[in-house]
């Protein structure tokens, strides 16, 4: 005679198995990659880069101008290091926490694109292409500067250097549009993809 209790009556449950799971599951993303649903809209990402950058020019702005009216000449090169700490601060929160500000506003979040989690050393990859822009600029006027015929340059450098970054974050936009994922350059460098918080 066996000493197992006598089942329950029908109805308590007590001794049921727990249910069998569903027999669909949810979709997975291919390669392990986030969910397309997650995938922040490139609107989101224009607003979070505008934010960032619009915060770095008016610190500069107050740095500098602020120095000057104080007296100091010595604030002028705040016209470079303000955005060089920018740029290093939003690589640390990118790698570390997957925002910064403007991307905190704006609700996304930067993330390694296969395991969802923040993107660590290549956020340092990521930033480089960002900063692209600016370097190919740099080079590119120092270039013209060099060859110009008898000190003529045909056009205005300090307009070159505002329109030539512009002009290549656009294009740089596009690709994020075109994309499936609106993974953008700086996206595939730092294996990365940017999604909805």
């Amino acid at each position: 005679m066996s000493d197992a209790p006598p089942p329950p009556p029908d109805g308590l449950g007590i001794f049921e198995p727990p249910p069998a799971p569903p027999a669909t599951t949810p979709d997975l993303p291919a390669y392990g990659e986030a969910p397309v649903a997650r995938v922040a809209h490139p609107g989101r990402r224009a607003l979070a880069f505008a934010i960032d950058g619009v915060g770095t020019v008016a610190v500069t702005f107050v740095v500098v101008f602020g120095g000057l009216i104080l007296g100091s000449l010595e604030a002028l090169v705040a016209i470079f290091w303000v955005p060089l700490a920018s740029a290093v601060l939003a690589t640390v929160l990118t790698a570390t926490l997957g925002v910064t500000p403007g991307k905190w506003v704006a609700q996304v979040r930067v993330v390694h694109v296969v395991t969802g989690r923040p993107t660590g050393a290549w956020a340092l990859l990521r930033s480089l292409v960002i900063v692209g822009p600016i370097v190919v600029t740099i080079v590119l006027l120092q270039l013209l500067t060099a060859v110009a015929t008898e000190g003529y340059l045909p056009f205005d450098p300090l307009t070159a250097a505002l329109v030539i970054p512009a002009l290549l974050w656009i294009a740089m936009f596009v690709v994020v549009v075109a994309t499936p994922r609106h993974r953008g350059l700086e996206d595939f460098a730092g294996r990365s993809i940017v999604v909805g918080r």
